[in-house]
């Protein structure tokens, strides 16, 4: 069964006056196109300047849902698409699908038969299905570590953030983190600011595994950590160097097995502790 496209209308100049039926706007682009310092950026720009076009509104989450496909933001110049759903209707039912191509600069309608390949991508997002949510970090414990590094992995292809559980997650699963490094362009590794060398991150997952009280957040380049408070109740603040003024807890001493030292800073207080 072939999708209709029907003929765009002009962007609304009243905003009292609504696209009353349900609808489907699709609009493709390309990954260099889309302005953004990250993936949810650039999503929401999406999101707000389809509705602007049409409804003189951004964005709606009580209206409208939304998708997108190819969306890999990492890389340049890649096809992607952006997919805003209006209204409601019964399945096996599907709206009209209005197509347009962002240039940068403007939306232009496209006035053609979608593309059998189109078609069959669109089929997999049904009309009334919401946008799978991102795993909050709760429930990213529970996936295997196949999922888990894989989740990161595309992560890192879209630029979105890499949160603190992801972290601890490479740190304490060190076969997993060398799994992503030699499945990851070199560029999209040094973002996580891991220590490049196998026999350091061995040791870091295993002081992690051991003395890690409460987590909040790390980065190990280079491997250099900062005493920020002194020992209280056997539990020591460290602050890591390339990460401002985030704290992670952690049992002191370090378990015998960690080889370290530590040298005073410059002109304060504080201690650093060098991992080997």
């Amino acid at each position: 069964m072939e999708i209709s496209v029907v003929e765009p209308k002009a962007p609304l100049q009243d905003p009292e006056k609504k696209w009353t039926g349900p609808l489907r706007i699709l609009v493709q682009t390309t990954t260099s196109l889309v302005p953004g310092n990250d993936y949810d950026e650039r999503v929401e720009f999406m999101r707000n300047l389809i509705c602007q076009h049409h409804w003189n509104r951004d964005f709606d989450w009580h209206q409208d849902r939304w998708n997108v496909y190819g969306h890999e933001s990492g890389y340049a110049n890649r096809n992607c698409y952006f997919l805003i759903d209006h209204g409601h209707v019964e399945p096996p039912e599907d709206p009209s699908v209005l197509w347009y191509k962002w240039t940068g600069e403007s939306l232009i309608a496209i006035q053609e038969t979608l593309p059998a390949e189109v078609q069959s991508k669109l089929r997999k997002y049904p009309f009334s299905r919401r946008p799978v949510r991102r795993l909050p970090g709760k429930k990213l414990a529970q996936l295997d570590a196949a999922m888990h590094r894989r989740v990161i992995r595309s992560k890192l292809r879209c630029d979105m953030t890499i949160i603190p559980e992801d972290i601890r997650f490479l740190l304490t699963h060190p076969e997993d983190a060398r799994w992503l490094k030699d499945n990851l362009e070199p560029r999209f590794w040094a973002k996580l600011h891991l220590e490049q060398n196998e026999e350091s991150l061995e040791w870091c997952a295993l002081c992690w595994a051991e003395s890690v009280t409460t987590y909040t957040h790390c980065c190990l380049l280079p491997l250099l950590v900062v005493v920020v408070s002194s020992s209280v109740g056997g539990v020591i603040m460290l602050s890591v160097a390339a990460i401002d003024a985030v704290a992670v807890s952690f049992s002191w001493p370090l378990p015998s097995e960690v080889k370290y030292e530590v040298t005073a800073c410059d002109n304060t207080e504080r201690n650093l502790v060098r991992w080997y």
